[in-house]
């Protein structure tokens, strides 16, 4: 029986389309719901009365002698998880060039500040905004929203997330993230509420005096050592790098016992004193989404980014035929991918827009004496790109490409929102190729046979993979639009 090398399965995974979505880039400033702030390492202090985040924690007016308190970011929403939640602040590094989903994971209500550097924010419209150092933006649970370095130096990002506390793993794609805070709640403050970042800064003999915070309160130690009073608790110190999660009606006390200042980074969940029910349009911006049932044809809508991952889709062995193992996955970087494409690959990524890859590639092992009319190989490879559109182009450009390499295309029921098929019949077996999209993924599957005909294992696998996809369980099953 012959059977395809690793190498040479993967390589014909890597065919990507060109698609250029021309963006309008509009200054951050003057696009409602995003707000410039002066730059974190040289921002003074301000007057007490004008700092959101001292009246959102209840501080006085003034403030005890030696206090200092500085907004860094906030926003209002309506739309925070209830129940169990999840409390994490990150440090995020954005390398020159890399990009990341803003959100760590879908469902997240996120509060990102620009520290250092400079980053291009794609929204749910696919419009982009520059953000400077200082800059800060609420994201919405729902809608994708990207994070693109576009300079040569690294940037660095606090983001802050809420989320529920069984939502899937964090993703932070290329950048470099650090976890300064990560804490489980039990409840939040009932919507609206406000989500805010801020710093406090006290001298020697500074005293917070005994407090009851409203709403849950974080707070990390970025110089110096906080001494921390709670009743019946003997005082405890929080020293520089560390964090804790205070949460809603914890009583205590915050001092600098010590002889240098102490700098805190605060971040707090607080109810909306004054606000009315409905949310400021900057935090309910809804993404136009459309069903993805795979019997249900539609027009294509205005083009917006997906919040599926390339993972997402990836079978395992048990969504297969019996006999299946998995012989190798991964992903490929945008680096493997230039050096795969050659030449103008990185002109063509960007052309492209091209966002990741993951791959699983599976086999039956000699051991089990594959039938030679049966499937032998199985291959799975997702290609995640920025845009719907983007994905209907490459899926084009890909059945093209592939016709060109001595495959003919043959007839194939409707799966997801668009597929093509693809055969070839040599002395070598036949294989039998499946390009499937789904909003703004293109999956290809692919299936060899010595002697047989795979292209019902292949089928059957696109099926699957479909039918359990996030975007059609949530909609499909329901019986609804998403």
């Amino acid at each position: 029986m012959t059977r395809k090398s690793l190498p040479a399965v993967i390589l014909t995974l890597l065919i990507a389309s060109s698609v250029l979505i021309a963006l309008r880039r509009v200054p951050i400033d003057a696009r409602p719901g995003f707000v410039l702030a002066s730059p974190v390492a040289s921002t003074p202090a301000p007057p007490p009365s004008a700092s959101l985040a001292a009246r959102l924690l209840g501080l006085s007016d003034p403030l005890p002698p030696g206090i200092a308190v500085s907004d860094l970011g906030s926003g209002h929403t309506t739309s925070l998880s209830q129940g169990p939640v999840r409390i994490i602040l990150e440090r995020l590094s954005v390398a020159g060039g890399a990009d990341l989903a803003a959100r760590p994971v879908s469902g997240a209500t996120t509060l990102l500040l620009v520290e250092a550097g400079t980053l291009t924010l794609i929204d749910e419209l696919g419009l982009e905004a520059v953000a400077t150092e200082g800059a800060y933006q609420l994201i919405p649970p729902t809608g994708d929203f990207e994070l693109r370095n576009e300079g040569a130096s690294t940037a660095t990002v606090l983001r802050l997330s809420i989320l529920s506390q069984d939502a899937a793993p964090l993703a932070t794609d290329e950048a470099s993230a650090t976890i300064l805070l990560d804490g489980d709640l039990t409840d939040l403050p009932a919507s609206p509420a406000s989500i805010f970042l801020a710093r406090i800064v006290m001298t020697p003999g500074a005293d917070l005096g005994s407090r009851e915070w409203a709403g849950p309160v974080g707070v990390v130690a970025e110089a110096g050592t906080l001494t921390v009073e709670r009743p019946e608790r003997l005082p405890a110190e929080l020293p520089a790098g560390r964090g804790v999660l205070f949460p809603a009606a914890t009583t205590s006390r915050w001092r600098n016992t010590g002889t240098e200042p102490v700098a805190l980074l605060i971040v707090g969940v607080a109810a909306s004193p004054g606000e009315s029910a409905s949310e400021p349009a900057s935090a309910t911006v809804q993404p136009t989404v459309v069903s993805t049932c795979p019997t249900s044809p539609r027009s294509e809508p205005t083009p917006r980014p997906s919040s599926l991952r390339a993972p997402d889709f990836l079978p395992d062995p048990a969504d297969l035929p019996d006999g299946f193992e998995v012989a190798a996955e991964g992903k490929l970087t945008k680096d493997e991918m230039i050096a795969l494409i050659g030449e103008n690959g990185t002109e063509l990524l960007a052309e492209w827009e091209w966002r990741e890859n993951a791959y699983r590639y599976f086999a039956i092992p000699e051991a089990l004496a594959p039938d030679p009319l049966g499937t032998s190989n199985l291959t799975v490879s997702v290609h995640r790109f920025r845009t719907r559109n983007g994905a209907t182009a490459a899926l084009a450009a890909l059945v093209s490409l592939t016709a060109a390499s001595g495959y003919e295309t043959v007839d194939i029921d409707q799966i997801g929102d668009q597929a093509a098929a693809l055969l070839s019949q040599t002395a070598d077996g036949n294989t039998f190729i499946l390009y499937v999209r789904i909003e703004n993924l293109v999956i290809r599957l692919g299936g060899f046979s010595a002697a047989g005909d795979p292209a019902a294992d292949v089928t059957s696998v696109a099926n699957t993979i479909v039918g359990a996809s996030p975007s059609v369980r949530d909609s499909c099953a329901t019986g609804r639009s998403r």
